[in-house]
């Protein structure tokens, strides 16, 4: 939509190395659609060139849960409309004391938000967390195989040009 002006995806994650890591792969994602859709990491430590990133009006933004409170304090972001939360590592932002920040950010967001929590670790407090952040969450636990369980099946279909 080109006259929307606000930020639709926000992605948080414990450190700023992972931010940049999840910028990467996302570009790499949507390598055919950058031209529509725009994101941003605000995990540089210069906040001169965050806001300058942020006053492009990304699509998507990736940053640690201290510099949104930090942009949300001096009223560089508008996370009002995010229609989705992901918290990636989860585990490790309850670990590392975001708990508060989180709470904050969420209170400037509407409650109409899809909200996705990743992590590698299920803890009591994540549970807690979980109630929290989500209404009526699913929960996906992918486990391993054990060895010699696992069989890789590929088959293709081809087809014609007209096809």
């Amino acid at each position: 939509d080109t006259e929307k002006s606000t930020i639709n995806t926000l992605i948080l994650a414990p450190t700023k190395e992972l931010c940049k890591q999840i910028e990467k792969h996302i570009l790499q994602l949507m390598y055919y659609c950058k031209d529509v859709i725009s994101i941003c990491s605000i995990s540089d430590d210069n906040i001169s060139v965050q806001n300058y990133k942020l006053r492009n009006k990304p699509d998507i933004v990736v940053s640690t849960p201290a510099k949104i409170t930090q942009h949300l304090g001096t009223g560089t972001i508008n996370i009002s409309n995010v229609e989705m939360l992901v918290i990636d590592e989860a585990d490790l932002i309850l670990s590392f004391g975001y708990s508060e920040d989180i709470q904050l950010i969420t209170s400037h967001m509407s409650p109409m938000r899809q909200g996705l929590l990743m992590s590698a670790t299920l803890s009591p407090d994540l549970d807690k967390f979980k109630k929290i952040l989500l209404k009526n969450p699913a929960v996906l636990k992918l486990e391993e195989e054990k060895e010699g369980g696992g069989h890789l099946l590929q088959f293709y279909l081809q087809s014609t040009e007209r096809d």
